[in-house]
């Protein structure tokens, strides 16, 4: 098939693939100059690396790709049909020992096989989203597995990167899935030769084959993500980037889209890439963005302490970050109180943060150094540094002293400590030392923080779903909250979650705490097919039908309260009563006997702390939920 000199100009983006060196395959069905046509069917699609790698199919018929003009972005693309094998066929070209592929296709259902560059016989084949859902590569007798692609339809950006016998690298729009280093398909060299677009052994694609781009080599991370920039950019792909990708605002040539800029969004989404191992997709992150952006306008952000979305992140780890990760640095240089016994002599030197003993004592848990901090007893607490010196002499270190028991883990051997929602019994960090010894341990850093991370018990990643939240079983699952009743005042104080499927089990609760014995209720729940709200009262309730939305109330009085059913507003004259020091559950309620009343609703959103707009949360939080939906 004759090259068109069209296909050798740069294009008006200023950047061409074979800008970059090693291209050895560049087919692109959007580009009519290369396709050949067959009474509407693709009988041609010629290599625009200049390789001479046409790909064909003389065949007339149903095994040729249907050529769909303007089908995606408004592009033209090889719509292929398992059923009536279609394929094309490539000269066959053997498997470099690295290379790097990148392949925009589009997945029509959940469930069916998408293929790049393949073969007529089992392997190689350079990237396969098989019918499984799980995402593959080989380039010789073995393979390897590269998680799930997820069960989403529409247009996707795969990129493989195989490094010799090193690893192979996969990612999905520019997101990670995984770098495997073992096993046989990568410790074996590449072998083998590809011969088709579309076909895994006798396997056929279905859906749409918009472009395919390879290299000869391992590509660097700059290369690799300035392909995927180009043409995720330039198949309407872009809101599917990490927010973080170097081309997830722009790509020259193709404009710009937003991507977040609140300082408070940045760093929460920080966290949950942290968890996640890779950050969210453009659309995502921006949906977040606009609610962060939403509550500040409203006045509603400073009120809300203890908050999880959990829609969103790729990860159960990272829709269980809390919105807010961490709270304002509350340590700072002060004088200790030093409790010596059996002999020790503790002191303390500011100048350079150093606890020392220069009389050796019989006691091996003194001296003891003990700071007092602006902590509020019943909060949570993050707690991070790094001791140096005689780091052995220290044997415990602790929030709140509380006899010999320590409540931060502390590595004697490098003397790095932290810990993580940690019980406040008094206002004081101690570090308890060895006084039969001599030593001088100085702080090489220190962070205390406050913390609203909840902690999981017994939810399991199947249990998650991007779109719609965090389902529980009914029996055995809950968050903790980790934010007791009494952080929040009795007459100042809000509570709400979002529901986006109702439980079948009832009574159950969809988060709260409850005293029966002392008539202190502060939970929202269901039963039948009713659900309830008790504002931290005595036990008077306020109920409407089930239903999915927005579940909550706010209270800024001892005398009256307002409330949100699902969407629905309205206020009562329910009186408080002084709140519970026991932690908040999610899917549960933390009952005088321990957590109970389980519910297999789903959620998407929870929060916990001040009193607030109830209607103007509820207008953030859906849009919030809608939008994560409509990017994913």
């Amino acid at each position: 098939m004759a090259m068109s000199p069209r296909l050798l100009r740069p294009l008006a983006t200023g950047f061409n693939p074979r800008q970059i060196a090693g291209l050895v395959g560049w087919w692109d069905a959007s580009d009519s100059s290369t396709v050949t046509l067959d009474s509407g069917r693709v009988a041609g699609l010629a290599d625009k690396s200049g390789n001479g790698r046409d790909a064909t199919n003389a065949v007339s018929g149903s095994t040729q790709p249907d050529y769909i003009e303007g089908g995606r972005n408004g592009k033209n693309v090889a719509r292929y049909v398992t059923a009536d094998q279609t394929q094309l066929e490539i000269p066959s070209t053997d498997v470099p020992a690295s290379f790097t592929a990148f392949h925009v296709l589009w997945r029509p259902t959940a469930g069916t096989l998408s293929v790049g560059l393949g073969s007529a016989t089992t392997r190689p084949y350079t990237v396969l989203w098989f019918t499984d859902n799980i995402v593959y590569h080989a380039s010789n007798a073995g393979f390897t597995s590269h998680g799930s692609g997820g069960t989403a339809t529409g247009g996707f950006l795969l990129t493989t990167r195989r490094t010799g016998t090193t690893s192979v690298l996969v990612r999905q729009d520019g997101a990670l899935l995984s770098d495997v280093t073992t096993g046989a398909g990568i410790t074996n060299p590449a072998t083998g030769a590809w011969t088709r677009l579309g076909q895994y052994s006798s396997e056929y694609m279905q859906g749409d084959l918009a472009e395919i781009v390879l290299y000869s080599g391992s590509l660097s991370d700059s290369d690799v993500a300035r392909v995927e920039g180009y043409l995720a950019w330039r198949w309407g792909l872009q809101a599917q980037l990490p927010y973080d990708h170097p081309y997830a605002r722009s790509f020259p040539g193709f404009g710009s889209q937003a991507t977040p800029t609140d300082a408070d969004t940045l760093t929460y989404l920080a966290a949950v890439k942290a968890a996640d191992g890779t950050g969210v997709e453009v659309g995502v992150a921006n949906a977040v963005d606009d609610f962060v952006k939403g509550t500040k306008a409203d006045g509603t952000w400073d009120a809300i302490k203890a908050s999880c979305i959990l829609a969103g992140a790729r990860t159960l780890a990272g829709a269980l970050v809390p919105l807010k990760p961490l709270g304002p640095e509350l340590w700072s240089v002060s004088t200790p109180s030093i409790t010596d016994f059996g002999g020790s002599s503790g002191a303390w030197d500011g100048s350079t943060l150093t606890m020392s003993n220069s009389v050796v004592g019989t006691n091996a848990g003194y001296p003891r150094f003990s700071f007092s901090l602006p902590l509020t007893i019943g909060k949570r607490y993050a707690v991070t540094g790094t001791l140096t010196g005689d780091i052995s002499a220290i044997v415990t270190i602790r929030l709140a002293a509380s006899g010999s028991t320590s409540n931060v883990s502390y590595d004697s051997g490098t003397g790095v400590f932290s810990a993580t929602n940690v019980p406040a019994g008094a206002a004081l960090l101690e570090f308890a030392a060895n006084g039969t010894l001599a030593f001088s341990v100085s702080i090489a850093d220190l962070s205390i923080r406050e913390t609203s991370a909840p902690t999981n018990n017994n939810f399991t990643a199947s249990d998650y779903n991007r779109e719609t939240g965090l389902v529980g079983d009914g029996s055995t699952t809950y968050l903790d909250s980790n934010r007791v009743g009494t952080a929040d005042g009795q007459n100042d104080r809000h509570r709400s979650l979002y529901v986006t499927a109702s439980p079948s089990t009832s009574p159950h609760a969809y988060m709260g705490h409850t005293n029966t014995g002392s008539s202190q209720f502060d939970d929202i729940y269901n039963a039948s097919t009713t659900s309830y709200i008790r504002p931290c009262t005595s036990g008077g309730s306020l109920n409407s039908a089930t239903g999915t939305g927005l579940l909550g109330y706010s209270r800024t009085s001892s005398a009256s309260v307002d409330y949100i059913i699902f969407s629905s507003s309205s206020g009562s004259s329910t009186a408080s009563v002084a709140p519970l020091a026991s932690t908040a559950l999610i899917f549960g309620s933390n009952e005088a006997a321990g957590p109970g009343r389980y519910t297999d609703a789903r959620l998407a959103f929870y929060s916990i702390g001040e009193s607030l707009d109830l209607a103007a949360l509820d207008a953030r939080v859906s849009a919030l939920i809608t939008a994560i939906g409509n990017a994913i």
